[in-house]
């Protein structure tokens, strides 16, 4: 599990919590990422970590499957290349999956597994349509560039990567001479061109499966929204949510909650205060007839009474309209 980037587009978020403990519906992101990979039985997860990658250690040691999990800090952040390649002791067996950290998907993992199976290819990386983010080019079950500039003569679609792929032994082989920081698309790029490898492409049928990344602090807020749909909290939490939705022992009886709003622990709202598709996180305190809407509140703030926030982010005293 590659997770030791910065989150630069979530901060101010991530400047105290790094974006795998980002909560969502009041789980760390990385428990809900966590949980969907163990249902495939893998024999070891090892993920990697640097921006405040302490809390993320301590995390994982108090994981139920803390003895199944491998931590690894990069005192210097290496890539997604760097990152598999200083893996590459823990990854053994017929092949290994490289995922992002950020990535919530009920995607059935074991279809790429059997898919990669029945190819002979460097890696299957897996695709879909989503506008957003679609940069590189696929003929049939192929990866032909990632770089949309290059001519193919082949009839080719763009399509986006969602950060989940399935690796062969040998790229750690190709890995293993390279030193210092590597995106793994570089090499990629760099091998097709070459042409000593194929790259297999696993396409998500459109509208089947969920999927999207916590990337952005707009992203963030969509999750919690996607999170109504019937049965998808279910399947990546564990539990159905009712949204609103207040942490236990929670007194939000004086105020008005609407919408995907979360609010955690040891958060108090004062009388008349109405929040609507925000999130709170612990500690936070907004006093009297405050007005939230589409905003989220870092731990232990306070707002004072009578504030208005609509569309921002507020941590410490870092403030940040979502655009």
């Amino acid at each position: 599990m590659l997770a030791a980037g910065y989150g630069t587009r979530l901060r101010p978020l991530t400047d105290e919590i790094p974006k795998p403990l980002i909560p969502v519906a009041n789980q760390p992101l990385l428990s809900l990422v966590l949980r969907h990979l163990f249902r495939w039985e893998p024999e070891r997860v090892v993920v990697n970590g640097h921006h405040r990658s302490q809390q993320v250690h301590d995390f994982l040691l108090s994981s139920s499957r803390a003895e199944s999990i491998s931590f690894i800090h990069e005192q210097n952040i290496l890539g997604t290349g760097g990152g598999i390649r200083n893996a590459a002791s823990l990854l053994e067996g017929e092949f290994f999956m490289i995922v992002n950290g950020d990535v919530l998907t009920d995607l059935p993992l074991d279809l790429v597994m059997d898919f990669h199976r029945q190819q002979d290819v460097l890696a299957t990386m897996v695709f879909h349509d989503y506008p957003r983010f679609n940069s590189v080019q696929v003929a049939g079950q192929r990866i032909v560039s990632f770089n949309q500039k290059y001519t193919s003569a082949e009839k080719t679609q763009l399509l986006a990567y969602t950060g989940i792929q399935v690796c062969s032994p040998r790229l750690l082989d190709l890995l293993r001479g390279s030193t210092g920081f590597l995106s793994i698309v570089d090499l990629y790029e760099q091998l097709l061109r070459e042409e000593r490898v194929q790259i297999a492409a696993y396409i998500i049928p459109a509208g089947q499966y969920y999927w999207r990344d916590l990337g952005t602090v707009s992203d963030y807020l969509t999750i919690h929204q996607d999170l109504q749909k019937p049965g998808l909290a279910g399947f990546l939490l564990g539990h159905e949510l009712d949204f609103p939705l207040a942490a236990p022992g929670v007194d939000v009886s004086g105020a008005e909650l609407s919408g995907a709003t979360v609010i955690a622990s040891r958060c108090e709202l004062g009388l008349g205060s109405r929040v609507e598709n925000s999130i709170l996180w612990p500690g936070v305190s907004i006093g009297r007839d405050c007005h939230l809407q589409g905003s989220i509140v870092g731990k232990n703030v306070k707002i004072p009474a009578g504030s208005t926030l609509i569309d921002q982010v507020l941590v410490n005293e870092k403030r940040e309209v979502i655009n």
